[in-house]
């Protein structure tokens, strides 16, 4: 009985059996069950599972039975969430565990691997590649737990799981019993963001690619790392990295190239390879992670990148907004302007300004003493900027500080006296080399300090300056032919050298233009020259495109050296600006009355082959056609200077200039002092009578050693025939001052197609309008101030009418009584002159003065001995001038004067006793629009 008992039982449990069997196989609903709560019900199709044996005790009677793992690389906030998430919630519910650092070592039976742990072997990974960045996975794997996700917040997505789903974590901490993990208990959770089905190249999957790259291009192994990174985490693909050392049959390939000019980044496919390049290193990775993103993974559905396919990114342009600048007008700009810059330089990227019309304010606090370099193209189409120099003051720093400075990509050598490295002895006219290679294209300026020039007569008097002059070499030595020597050197006392092989660059306004207010200073009207400017020292430079304007002008101010300065460069162009002429004060000059200071948009100095181009004055005009202010350019010891389609009111060069041209242009005045040739062509000097159509300036000499070539030069003036009894040609004057160098006349004149032209004007809905009522053919003196002299001051020994400014030398009688060691008469550079700094007497005290120098003679001094002998015009060439009458200089200095006229009905006029003539020749009317 028992035994049938027994064998009812087993039948009994083995129906049962046979019946689950049968009522838990899996449904159609889902293709694995799993059962994330252990509630004994698929989470899926909610199907009844049959009761699991076995799995992973965590818990057991309270007390935890596992350890935590994770790697040693594990990021800071994962490792706190760890903490504060799972490790703080156990304790709560009463199961302390540890976290333990895996080392390879510290194995134990019961472990949960949070993160990829490769010290268990292969059998307890789960590979993150294939998660994707979202993606995550609990997975038991025979008594190890392993937690992994393809983020770090994928992984505490894993974690939160885990702790809500399989240790039954809730919002009360109810403590921890008992706790068994199975197998079914396990899941995966695949990445969910991308739409991107497929990334296909040459129709071979990318999974299939090696991503190739020179490990030691540092930018572009962090962009194939970006690559990488952005196709796992936002599509799920992986790709491995490889040195570009390694072969591969199909290859993603990141390489850095050269600088072309162009956009800078590109993408093709050759040959099956995937090609990613770029020219500017710092730019690859922000590239590559924009090109990812946009062909990539905003695609929908399959990506495919077809044989011959290409992408070109433009990663050059860099705007000010980029860092920081907020361009509202009020907020100063300068430091994040200037932060802008110093990265396009150093990376040499093209700076833009932003778009929407932006207003640049620079200021004073931000600039300081600091100048913003630009090294790099440079557009600031449709931007203002404002340079507000009202609060700054000649103690505040910045006054003669540039706001930009468009900067030479070398520093500059100095050399003194001790370690110059060329010939010390320069002749001019004969001298070819300076006996040194430099092993570049250099700009060479040459100093010496025994003999001073350009000493200056007037009101504005000073003690000249050293002989000094810039010229142009190879990498030889072999000094230019246009910059020839112009003076000759017994002693080089200091030389500095400039490399001219600076790459060119334009900054510019753009076909909009860009415009720059300058707010005035309000300083007292003294000789200290602002120049919060744009500041030019990078040879083989372009500046055009800007408007420039000047508001808040008081009674008074200092003077502008320029709004533009260009400064030891060469091949220097700036064009298509809008001048607004500085108006001009006056101060207390060297002799103690008051003088105009010269204030400028214009200047130059040390500087070669400039050019000016198609650059416009806004105020130009004032009444009867006049310009409304003089002044506009000032320049100094430059070479090869060039006006072309200019309207400004002056050309004026100061100490020298060698060659000069001024071409379709119109001004009010011309001023030269130097050598070489000026060449005047087809343009137009408007004059009320008293201006010449070009000057030699006095305060220097009336100096020009070389020629005067003039091919179409009209004078326009309102003033009648009548009115214009002293209208000239060219200007000049003899003063007897010692200028530190012989003074000459040009040694032969060109005039051709010159014309006077009469005009009245009027105003036609805002705009000027000329009317050209006839052309006057009256008299025109050339060098009219030269003439009628009863001597010739040609003659270095003759005795003039002029009284010199020389006296007799006492320097070695006043020296003692200053107290100063005994000097004998000190003629450093020959020429029967001292030049020893002069002793004062004031108020009963003896007193080194060293802002005047003696300049005196050893013996006594004849007042009107001749100190200035100047070389006169020995030769002038007149043709088709109509009847334009020239009265040609007279007096003895001019004897040996030749006048030749051709294709001409020129009438000379000689004597001063024949009566006037004056023809004039009426025309039709014609109106000229300005």
């Amino acid at each position: 009985m028992k035994k049938l008992k027994h064998a009812l039982y087993i039948l009994f449990f083995a129906t049962l059996i046979v019946a689950s069997l049968f009522t838990f196989i899996s449904c159609e609903k889902c293709e694995d069950h799993t059962d994330l709560n252990c509630d004994g019900l698929c989470d899926t199709c909610d199907e009844a599972l049959p009761p699991v044996t076995g799995g992973v005790e965590l818990v057991k009677g309270g007390k935890a039975l596992f350890n935590i793992v994770i790697p040693k690389n594990t990021v800071a906030d994962l490792r706190m969430y760890i903490q504060q998430y799972l490790v703080s919630e156990l304790a709560m519910r009463g199961s302390e565990i540890s976290v333990l650092e895996d080392n390879g070592k510290n194995v134990t039976d019961c472990e949960i691997l949070i993160g990829e742990i490769t010290t268990r072997g292969d059998a307890y990974r789960i590979d993150p590649r294939y998660l994707g960045s979202d993606g995550y996975a609990v997975k038991v794997v025979g008594t190890k737990i392993l937690i992994l996700g393809g983020s770090s917040d994928a992984t505490k997505k894993a974690i939160e799981s885990f702790c809500e789903n399989v240790l039954g974590f809730s919002e009360s901490a109810v403590s921890l019993r008992d706790v068994t993990m199975h197998e079914r208990n396990g899941f995966e959770v695949g990445n969910s963001t991308s739409s991107v089905d497929h990334v296909r190249i040459s129709g071979t999957d990318i999974r299939n690619y090696v991503i190739l790259v020179d490990f030691d291009d540092k930018e572009a192994k962090k962009s194939a790392e970006s690559m990488q990174s952005l196709l796992y985490s936002g599509a799920g693909i992986y790709i491995r990295i490889a040195s570009s050392s390694e072969s591969a049959e199909r290859a993603v390939v990141f390489e850095s190239t050269p600088k072309s000019g162009a956009e800078g980044f590109y993408v093709t496919v050759e040959g099956g390879n995937l090609k990613i390049k770029c020219e500017f290193s710092n730019k690859f990775e922000e590239a590559t992670v924009s090109f990812v993103r946009d062909s990539i993974l905003e695609a929908k559905g399959g990506v495919d990148f077809a044989e011959g396919y290409s992408f070109v990114g433009n990663v050059r342009d860099i705007h000010y907004a980029d860092f920081g600048a907020v361009g509202d007008g009020k907020t100063d700009d300068f430091s994040e302007i200037k932060a802008c810059h110093e990265y396009a330089n150093r990376y040499g990227h093209r700076v833009f300004a932003d778009p929407g019309a932006p207003v640049y304010y620079i200021g004073h606090s931000e600039q300081g003493s600091s100048t913003v370099k630009i090294m790099t193209d440079t557009n600031w189409e449709g931007a203002k900027f404002i340079f507000d120099d009202s609060n700054v003051t000649v103690d505040s720093g910045p006054y003669y500080t540039p706001i930009f400075t468009i900067a030479r990509e070398h520093s500059y050598q100095s050399f003194s006296e001790e370690n110059i490295p060329t010939s010390k002895t320069l002749t001019e006219g004969e001298t070819t080399n300076i006996g040194w290679a430099p092993g570049y294209k250099a700009l060479l300026y040459i100093y010496s300090d025994d003999v001073r020039h350009y000493i200056r007569y007037g009101s504005n008097e000073n003690n000249g300056s050293a002989q000094q002059e810039l010229i142009l070499v190879d990498a030889e030595g072999n000094i230019d032919p246009t910059t020839p020597l112009q003076w000759s050197y017994e002693r080089v006392s200091s030389v500095y050298v400039y490399r001219v092989d600076d790459a060119p660059i334009t900054v510019t306004g753009g076909e909009a233009g860009c415009e720059i207010e300058t707010i005035c200073n309000q300083a007292p009207s003294k000789y200290t020259y602002y120049r919060r400017n744009i500041l030019i020292t990078r040879s083989n430079s372009t500046l055009s495109g800007i408007r420039h304007s000047i508001t808040n002008i008081l009674d008074h101010c200092a003077p502008y050296v320029g709004f533009t300065t260009i400064s030891y460069a060469t091949d220097v162009t700036v064009e298509n600006m809008l001048f607004q002429c500085p108006v001009g004060y006056k101060t207390e000059g060297a002799d103690g009355n008051m003088v105009g200071m010269g204030t400028y948009e214009i200047s130059a100095e040390g500087a070669n082959n400039v050019l000016w181009r198609g650059c416009r004055q806004s105020n130009f005009f004032r009444e009867r056609g006049r310009v409304k202010f003089d002044g506009m350019m000032g320049t100094n010891y430059c070479k090869n200077l060039t006006f072309d389609d200019m309207f400004v009111c002056s050309f004026d060069a100061h100490c020298g200039v060698y060659n000069a041209t001024i071409m379709n242009s119109t001004l009010e005045h011309m001023n030269f002092i130097g050598e070489g040739t000026i060449k005047i062509r087809n343009t137009t000097v408007y004059t009320d009578g008293t201006n010449a159509g070009l000057c030699f300036r006095s305060d220097y000499g009336s100096t020009w050693e070389g020629v005067v070539d003039i091919d179409g030069l009209e004078l326009r003036t309102s003033k009648s025939a009548d009115e214009l009894t002293n209208l000239t040609l060219i200007q000049a004057y003899y003063n007897n001052h010692y200028f530190g160098y012989a003074c000459h006349l040009p040694r032969t004149l060109n005039i051709k197609n010159v014309r006077v032209v009469r005009f009245d004007y009027m105003s036609l809905f805002g705009k000027r309008i000329e009317k050209q009522k006839e052309v006057n053919h009256v008299p025109l003196f050339v060098y009219w101030h030269m003439s009628g002299f009863d001597y010739d001051y040609s003659d270095p020994n003759a005795t003039v009418g002029k009284e010199n400014d020389l006296h007799k030398c006492t320097c070695a009688e006043d020296y003692p009584k200053a107290n100063y060691p005994s000097t004998p008469f000190n003629d450093t550079d020959g020429d029967g002159r001292c030049n020893n700094v002069r002793i004062v007497y004031r108020d009963g005290v003896y007193t080194k003065d060293d802002s005047v120098w003696c300049w005196g003679t050893e013996g006594e001094v004849d007042p009107h001995k001749n100190v200035n002998p100047i070389r006169v015009t020995r030769e002038i060439n007149v043709s088709n001038i109509g009847n334009l009458v020239l009265k040609m200089p007279t007096g003895p200095a001019f004897s040996e004067l030749t006048v030749n006229v051709t294709e001409s009905e020129f009438v000379p006029w000689y004597a001063a006793e024949q009566e006037e003539l004056t023809i004039r020749r009426k025309k039709a009317v014609a109106y000229v629009d300005n």
